[in-house]
């Protein structure tokens, strides 16, 4: 297997640590989704009157941007109940605002693996509303100056 690892190191061979990459997406893909159903049937069982209530502690339950932490995140909107009461444990690695963490209404939680992904997820989301630009000679080819 170690000799098989460092063929895979030659760019025309990455071929195993891409099937790794994407086994592993695939499987933080598939728990996400658990997570998710399971975070839905709580929120449909709690009602609103109780995710009301839990939305509006959730402000006082969440350690947010502090003077020892000053990267932590804000609350943020929870994409499986919509309430703003996802607390994040951290910052992603990329800076986008999309931690790891769990939401105080439902109690999604959202792994590492996810939250590493989704930032790339809006930024491919966004990029395909932008719609194409035309190629425009530059000036010095069209003769200008």
């Amino acid at each position: 297997m170690e000799a098989l690892l460092a063929l895979d190191s030659h760019p025309s061979l990455w071929a195993l640590d891409m099937e790794r990459e994407d086994r592993y997406e695939d499987g933080a893909q598939k728990q996400d989704e658990r997570e998710r159903e399971q975070a839905h049937r709580t929120r449909k069982r709690l009602g609103k009157e109780e995710a009301d209530r839990r939305a509006a502690a959730a402000a006082d339950l969440h350690t947010g941007p502090t003077p020892d932490d000053p990267s932590a995140l804000e609350l943020q909107e929870c994409l499986v109940c919509g309430y703003e009461a996802f607390s994040s444990d951290g910052g992603d690695e990329l800076g986008m605002q999309v931690g790891t963490g769990e939401c105080l209404v439902c109690h999604y939680r959202r792994s590492p693996a996810i939250a590493a992904m989704q930032p790339h997820a809006r930024q491919t989301t966004c990029a395909s509303a932008i719609p194409p630009m035309r190629w425009i000679a530059p000036c010095w080819r069209a003769g200008k100056s």
